[in-house]
């Protein structure tokens, strides 16, 4: 059996099965879309102390982009469609 289903895997835990490694203490915000302007085929690394970001390609033209979260930002503040479709930075197209 593989379990695919994340980091946090009710599998995983159900099997009782510990989570061996590190993780990382930032937190960041992930948003997949279906459509973009952005048609570039590699991964673009946005190296922005204001917001740090990336943008990868998907399949079928999606595009996902991560925004690193800052200590003290609120996780139901930035998850608003609001914060989300206000780009959280400028660097990230």
């Amino acid at each position: 059996m593989v379990a695919c289903d994340g980091g946090r895997s009710p599998i995983r835990t159900t099997l009782g099965i510990e989570l061996k490694g590190s993780t990382f203490s930032e937190r960041w915000l992930i948003v997949d879309l279906g459509t973009t302007k952005n048609r570039q085929r590699h991964t673009e690394v946005f190296c922005d102390p204001a917001r740090p970001c990336l943008a990868l390609p998907g399949p079928g033209g999606i595009r996902r982009y991560e925004f690193m979260l800052f200590p003290g930002e609120d996780a139901r503040a930035v998850t608003d469609h609001a914060f989300v479709r206000g780009r959280p930075t400028r660097a990230c197209p």
